[in-house]
């Protein structure tokens, strides 16, 4: 017999950061609780970047949403002007702390600009999974 898994039921899906225009300045996203969720994915959308830009993401966590925070992991690899349009998939694994965000640092070249997109994040195994007929979980 085979069990259909829902994902939206052990997922939580959220956008943390709209589109933002062309610009040379970091952007952080919103910050999000994982206290209930074993990590989190994020998914950066970038439009143009224009040269000689190299941007890239670095998770950010601190112990309280409106807290300091403080750079975890390894930043994702550089994208340059021939990644227009791409998508960094960046996965936040046992966050250190429980409020994570993403730090999209646009340029690291000096002088050139970038788009986002947008940023959308996936909290994935959940600790606390709705029974049948409940309300997905979600990050908030």
């Amino acid at each position: 017999m085979t069990r259909a898994i829902a994902l939206s039921g052990e997922m939580g899906f959220h956008r943390v950061l709209g589109a933002q225009a062309a610009a040379a300045t970091n952007a952080a996203s919103s910050a999000i609780d994982v206290k209930d969720f074993d990590g989190v994915i994020f998914l950066v959308a970038f439009g143009a970047i224009a040269a000689p830009n190299t941007p890239r993401v670095q998770l950010e966590s601190s112990p309280t949403s409106g807290g300091t925070y403080t750079s975890w992991g390894t930043p994702t690899a550089l994208l340059d002007t021939n990644d227009d349009d791409i998508v960094q998939v960046v996965d936040g694994a046992a966050p250190p702390q429980r409020f994570v965000r993403a730090l999209v640092i646009r340029d690291v070249g000096g002088g050139g600009t970038a788009v986002i997109d947008s940023v959308v994040a996936i909290g994935y195994g959940g600790r606390h999974v709705p029974g049948p007929g409940t309300a997905p979980v979600e990050i908030r």
